[in-house]
């Protein structure tokens, strides 16, 4: 407010700071469960691939649909997360669950792709909860 700044200027930019900084934590909070929910979609893809067993079509359709969904809400503005998604994203979308389940060939690129991937999202999770959030 325009009067509260004008007649107490040291209380205004401490409420600022303190938005600021709820913020930074709400902004922090969303990233920190993408990244965890991206995790699991690839972990629990990567699992289902080493099992041998028949892997469900919805497997692959979480990530792509996280991936879709991510594009369109991406808050935190992280250009590596979203790089991340992207080539999980891509990796799939050049194979279909049926080229994935009848190619063993396939399958393994594919699994190989992804077990990069989640290393690197595990990695950039530590490497961003060592950062702060700046504006």
């Amino acid at each position: 407010n325009e009067q509260l700044a004008r007649f107490m200027p040291e209380l205004s930019s401490k409420m600022e700071a303190d938005i600021r900084n709820e913020f930074s934590k709400a902004v922090q909070a969303s990233y920190d469960e993408f990244s965890q929910e991206f995790s699991r979609l690839v972990t629990k893809f990567i699992e289902s691939m080493k099992s041998g067993k028949k892997f469900r079509k919805t497997t692959v359709e979480n990530i792509t649909q996280f991936a879709g969904w991510f594009k369109n809400m991406d808050i935190a503005g992280d250009a590596t997360f979203s790089e991340l998604v992207e080539k999980a994203n891509g990796l799939l979308s050049n194979a279909g669950v049926e080229t994935i389940r009848s190619s063993s060939l396939v399958k393994a690129e594919i699994t190989k792709g992804m077990e990069e991937v989640s290393q690197e999202i595990e990695a950039h999770m530590i490497d961003r909860a060592s950062r702060s959030i700046t504006f």
